[in-house]
């Protein structure tokens, strides 16, 4: 099976060309790495989150727009709400846009610029929007700490995680942190890339093939900024 590489390692491979390349793809302890996200996580009050997934369904010849896909923009700040945006597409064309805003108390929902209405809870309101919220990649890289075929690396800039392989154990933690159910016979290509600096977690990206008498290929890519710049967005008049 081709292998296709993770843009963020390849990223950080153009940057090591750059500087001296003794100090590019160093060994890293994975527990130093939990240590310094569990650290950094504690300071967090706020992030701005991008998802972009999409997936392909090989039952019939691969199209120059996927089956499905999903981009998403959110705010998040912690105990007090969030705002954020989806937009779903089949085959290319729009088919769903939702919006969300949300303060401690009150979650608000649109579709297709239609009316705001009420949601059950703020959180069922963001989670709309925010299906990989900052802290369930954090508690998915302490698991793949405890997990064997992981690599831990670290360069100038980054310090990463990375997997390519079918392992049970690693497969089953990438499905819990879609909310998936597990798909036997998945091989995965994917990587982390934590800051040095911050050690926030910047970039995940995911790439799973599934056969199950079917072949289906499916892309995530997540990418988290603007930590602790986050403003909340008042709530909008119905």
């Amino acid at each position: 099976m081709k292998k296709i590489r993770v843009k963020v390692l390849k990223y950080v491979s153009l940057v090591c060309l750059a500087v001296n390349l003794s100090a590019c793809q160093q060994e890293l302890s994975s527990a130093d790495v939990v240590l310094d996200i569990e650290a950094s996580e504690k300071e967090l009050t706020s992030y701005h989150v991008l998802l972009k997934q999409n997936e392909y369904n090989y039952e019939r010849e691969k199209g120059a727009n996927p089956d499905l896909e999903t981009v998403a923009n959110g705010q998040i700040i912690l105990q007090e709400g969030g705002s954020g945006s989806r937009v779903d597409k089949v085959n290319g064309v729009a088919k769903d846009k939702t919006e969300v805003v949300a303060n401690a108390t009150t979650g608000m929902i649109r579709y297709h610029q239609n009316e705001w209405q009420p949601t059950l809870t703020p959180k069922s309101a963001l989670g709309n929007i925010v299906t990989i919220p900052y802290e369930k990649t954090v508690l998915f890289v302490k698991e793949l700490a405890n997990l064997e075929g992981v690599k831990w690396e670290s360069d100038v800039s980054y310090d990463m995680v990375s997997y390519v392989g079918d392992s049970a154990d690693v497969v089953k933690s990438v499905y819990h942190l879609l909310g998936l159910q597990v798909v036997a016979n998945s091989y995965l290509d994917m990587g982390i890339s934590i800051n040095k600096d911050t050690h926030f977690v910047e970039f995940l990206e995911i790439h799973m093939v599934q056969n199950d008498g079917v072949q289906h290929e499916k892309n995530i890519e997540v990418r988290y900024n603007g930590f602790n710049r986050q403003r909340l967005k008042e709530l909008p008049k119905r």
